[in-house]
Parts: C-alpha cells; structure tokens; sequence
C-alpha cells in the first residue's frame, strides 16, 4: 500500500513545482484561453499576474485595454493603452486602442486623429489593415459613409480575414440600397465564419429586399439553427414565407419574433402585410403601421411603408 501513497506524493510535489514554475507566458496564455471563452474578468486576472511579472512587456498593456473595452471600463483602458505607448510609442497597436477608447467615448475628432496617427505608423499588410479599418470605423461614426467604405475596402484587399470590416462594408452598402455589393461583402465574410449570426441575418435580410425568398428562407433557417429564439431572424423568415404564398406560417413567425422582441419596427411592417393579406384584419395592419412608425421606422429610406399607409390607410385616417 506504499507505492501508491508515494505516488501520490510525488505527483502533488510534482503538480506545486509546476504552478510555482509559472511564467508570464503562462499566464498570458491563460489569459487568451479566457479571451476565447468570452470570460472577460478571468482574462483580466490572468493578464494582471502576468504585467506583475512582466511590467515591460508592450503586447500585455494593449491586450489588457482590450479586455478593459469589453468590460466597458474606458478610462482603465485607455490607461493600458497609455501605458504601451510609454514602453513602445512607435507600435500601432495601442494607437489603435486609443482611437477606439475615444471613439466609444463619442471623441470622435479625437479618435480620427489618433487612427491617422496608427495609420502613418503601420508598416506591415497587417498593420496597414489594423489601421484603414479602424478608420472606416471612425469615419462611420461621423456618417461619412463614402470615406468609411473606401478605408474598408483597402483594409479588406490586405486582409480578407476581417470579418468586422466586411460586416460594417456591407452595412453601408445596405444603407445605399446597394445589395449585390452587399451580398458579395457578407458572403465573402460567411466563408470565416459560418456560424456569425449577424452575417446569416443580414443576408437573410437582403435576399428578401432582391426578392429571392427561398434564399432568404434558406439562411434564416441557418441562423434559426444556431439561435431558435432569435426575432430577426424570424422576421426575415415571416417575410420570405409570406412572399411564398405561406400566409399562417408567416403569421406566427412574426407574432413569435414580436414576443422575442417588441422594438423591432421591421417586423410590426412585416406584420402589417401580412394581415393586410387575410380577411378583415386591415385595421390591424394599420396599427402594426402606426407602431412600426412609432419605433423610428425611416420612411425617408424606405417609401414602401408610406405606400402601404396611402393605399390602405388613408381612409382611416380621414374617418
């Protein structure tokens, strides 16, 4: 009965050695490994054992402001950044940081200033991408749509990994009523990732608006298998279901994605036509109208609503 005691002895002795052997490389894996599982606060402790170990090391602050980003703590990483531009002031990834510190914080002069300055300084394809899509990001804030797509499209034809930059491309060009080029973006992104929600919703979305509805259909139910609650998804499929002729599966489509969510004002439009097509139920519709209107529907971008309320509504609203 010794061995085995022994054993467990040595493996304990064993096992202490080894956490007592821990590098800063350690735990700044440790912290990357948190990173991917989404485990912001784990990620952060990680990173804090290994700047104690490692207070010069530039990467660390930066990924640490990062962190700080997605725990919404500005003003800390704003101040990792910082800390990087001491050890390294010539690196273009705490500009970056710091751009983006400002632009959450709607500095935005501030932020265009900071991402030029990253812009100049980035030698690499890689840092060259980093920098132009950062400011196609800054240039969307201000709604400079035109200079934000074309700092986006250099940023992608350097690095076609950039599925944020492809995400944000497309959005413009959805904004411009441009869907083919906004196809092309976001299946260009879907071949990264497969599984991004956002890019099988909006393609959903834009099939439906080029009228290809079993398209849509397609990529909803795509999106439905990874998130079945998910109302935008639902809306967009009620939408291409109507348009196929499948009137009640439509119908609970849309009163599903409504229950999910209820400021959504595409889908009380998508619901108004609906019951615009079953008997007696227009004035139903119109209230769908009247909410979807009420929820910052943009009837100077999309004139249909307005067409729909002229033609089956204006009756009611002179009685």
């Amino acid at each position: 009965m010794l061995f085995p005691r022994t054993l467990f002895l040595l493996l304990l002795l064993f096992s202490f050695s080894q956490s007592q052997a821990q590098t800063h490389f350690d735990f700044h894996q440790m912290a990357k490994l948190s990173m991917e599982q989404l485990d912001y606060n784990g990620a952060k402790r990680m990173m804090n054992k290994a700047i104690e170990m490692a207070p010069d090391q530039c990467e660390y602050y930066v990924e640490r402001g990062h962190i700080y980003l997605g725990l919404e703590k500005n003003k800390k990483a704003l101040d990792d950044f910082k800390s990087a531009m001491r050890i390294d002031s010539m690196n273009v990834e705490p500009w970056i940081g710091k751009s983006l510190c400002h632009m959450y914080n709607q500095e935005l002069d501030s932020a265009l200033m900071v991402a030029h300055i990253a812009y100049i300084l980035a030698e690499s394809q890689y840092e060259q991408a980093r920098a132009g899509s950062l400011l196609g990001e800054v240039f969307l804030s201000q709604e400079e749509d035109f200079k934000a797509f074309e700092y986006f499209s250099e940023s992608l034809q350097l690095d076609t990994t950039n599925n944020r930059g492809f995400k944000k491309a497309a959005l413009i060009a959805m904004k411009q009523a441009d869907f083919d080029q906004a196809e092309s973006l976001l299946l260009k992104a879907l071949r990264n990732d497969s599984r991004d929600l956002e890019i099988l919703i909006n393609l959903a979305y834009i099939y439906n608006k080029m009228e290809y509805f079993r398209q849509s259909l397609e990529y909803s139910n795509m999106a439905l298998s990874f998130d079945p609650t998910q109302p935008l998804a639902r809306s967009n499929r009620a939408y291409a279901y109507f348009h196929l002729g499948e009137t009640e599966r439509a119908l609970e489509d849309i009163n599903l994605s409504i229950r999910n969510d209820k400021s959504n004002p595409f889908a009380y439009k998508y619901k108004g036509e609906i019951l615009l097509a079953l008997d007696d139920e227009q004035d139903e519709a119109c209230k769908c109208f009247d909410k979807a209107v009420d929820l910052g529907y943009d009837q100077t971008n999309y004139k249909d609503l307005d067409e729909l309320v002229a033609i089956h509504c204006s009756e009611k609203e002179e009685d």
